[in-house]
């Protein structure tokens, strides 16, 4: 019955892929819906197509070291996301994955403080050498603070690997609560200390 809805799956987005022709030469893409993508690795794991990796005690299913890590940190961002909802929701409105903060994860804009979570080391097959290992987001994150839009000077950046989410959430909701209520923006906050 799996294999049955598995084909079923596939077969729609084999009907989605759209392609372009360039003479003899094509190019053809698929848009799929984060659901779809879910979907998608959930299939690629039933038929024994995924690997598993693990990041600091931390498992994660991949076609790759790089695509396992993304899944990794896209799981971390949500983990994150459950726990602060849980704990600033009402009391500290936060923004997640504001656009003009790429690639801030959470920011909370009256106390001009952003939260990134760093993901695991990434391959990359460009560096040669014994370090061939490198976090993209770091240097993301540096470019963004040496070039923040005129509305967002001033603010603090918050960093966080990933397995500090996973393993010591209380350390991650305790520091964020202590730059917000030090930040004095949010009353109900500093109540609760």
């Amino acid at each position: 019955m799996k294999s049955g809805l598995d084909e079923k799956f596939l077969k729609h987005l084999l009907s989605k892929r759209k392609e372009i022709r360039f003479g003899t030469d094509s190019l053809s893409w698929l848009n799929i819906t984060a659901t779809e993508r879910d979907k998608l690795y959930e299939v690629g794991e039933h038929c024994g197509l995924l690997t598993s990796y693990e990041f600091s005690g931390v498992k994660s299913l991949g076609t790759s070291h790089n695509n396992a890590a993304r899944r990794l940190l896209d799981k971390t961002h949500k983990r994150a996301f459950a726990r602060l909802k849980t704990e600033f929701g009402s009391k500290a409105h936060f923004w997640v994955r504001p656009k003009e903060l790429f690639p801030m994860d959470f920011y909370w804009r009256l106390a001009r403080i952003g939260v990134a979570i760093t993901g695991p080391l990434n391959d990359d097959l460009n560096r040669s050498g014994p370090e061939r290992t490198r976090d993209f987001r770091m240097g993301l994150i540096e470019d963004l603070v040496s070039y923040l839009p005129p509305n967002f000077q001033g603010m603090t950046v918050l960093t966080f690997p990933y397995y500090v989410v996973w393993h010591h959430p209380t350390e991650f909701i305790r520091q964020i609560r202590q730059k917000l209520a030090a930040s004095g923006r949010y009353p109900r906050l500093s109540e609760q200390e």
